[in-house]
């Protein structure tokens, strides 16, 4: 007899998997934080708090070979600090692209759909219009405000 098993996902095994990838890559094996810089910054809906915590994702615009990608966890009232390596310390120079997550029901296997409090666009770094540069030649910390709107 064989059993066959099957998993309803919702649409969102992609995200599920990309945010298990990205934590493995975050945990790495070791790396250097030396010239980062540190980023911090808070994220408002519609010029108003975020209904939740959520997360931002740092990926590099031109694929950059060995630019790590980071995250920033905020709570309801948007605020945040990058983590590269730990805790922090903040972005390597170069372009991101940056994604935010703020779920009214979070991505589950097998779980009720996903329901976000945030546009579709925003999950996504190459839609969500949103772009951090990091300057090579400047190592101030740099205080990114994340205005997001509810328009479609």
């Amino acid at each position: 007899m064989q059993l066959k098993k099957y998993i309803h996902c919702n649409g969102m095994c992609g995200q599920t998997a990309w945010s298990v990838l990205l934590a493995a890559l975050l945990a790495g094996c070791g790396g250097s934080n030396q010239g980062l810089v540190p980023v911090s910054g808070k994220v408002s809906l519609d010029d108003g708090p975020m209904p939740a915590a959520g997360r931002l994702l740092f990926v590099s615009v031109d694929g950059a070979q060995g630019l790590r990608p980071a995250i920033a966890n905020f709570d309801s009232s948007g605020s945040f600090t990058v983590q590269s390596f730990k805790p922090g310390d903040g972005l390597e120079s170069g372009t991101y692209a940056v994604s935010v997550t703020c779920w009214k029901v979070p991505p589950t296997m097998g779980g009720p759909p996903a329901v976000s409090h945030l546009p579709a666009k925003y999950k996504n770094p190459s839609t969500s219009g949103l772009q951090l540069t990091v300057p090579a030649d400047d190592r101030s910390s740099i205080t990114f405000l994340v205005r997001l709107t509810n328009a479609k």
